[in-house]
């Protein structure tokens, strides 16, 4: 199997797994999703000779990079800056004011599920344009 086809393969198993997940904790399901896209932008990346990096941000921007002249580029782009901003929100608490709020109140289950529908649109797209 190819790298693209493993990242583009491990994208989908995130969008699965947090298919399965969105009931019992929508705020994994968010962090599902930042993977998935990552992993979309590896497959795509590596479709194209470039190596993909470890590092998030460098995930994100050799990702939307790599799409510069293709009819997705700004679905991508639009979508790298939405996650990259989400990212921490899914994983830590945040403080306010009046206290700590855990991860999942700082995003709605709403807001959770149109991400995933977003997020498999562009792993759609993506895995049409490997090899």
């Amino acid at each position: 199997m190819t790298e693209s086809k493993i990242y583009i393969s491990l994208a989908q198993r995130f969008l699965t797994g947090g298919s399965a997940a969105i009931a019992q904790s929508h705020e994994l399901v968010g962090f599902t999703c930042y993977h998935a896209f990552e992993s979309a932008g590896g497959a795509y990346a590596t479709s194209r000779g470039k190596d993909y990096p470890r590092r998030h941000a460098s995930k994100l921007n050799v990702f939307v990079a790599s799409c510069n002249n293709r009819r997705f580029r700004h679905s991508v782009s639009a979508l790298a800056i939405h996650l990259g901003a989400l990212r921490n929100q899914f994983l830590y608490p945040i403080q306010t004011g009046s206290g700590w709020l855990h991860p999942m109140v700082q995003i709605s289950r709403a807001d959770v599920e149109k991400l995933h529908r977003r997020v498999s649109g562009i792993v759609r797209v993506i895995e049409r344009e490997i090899p």
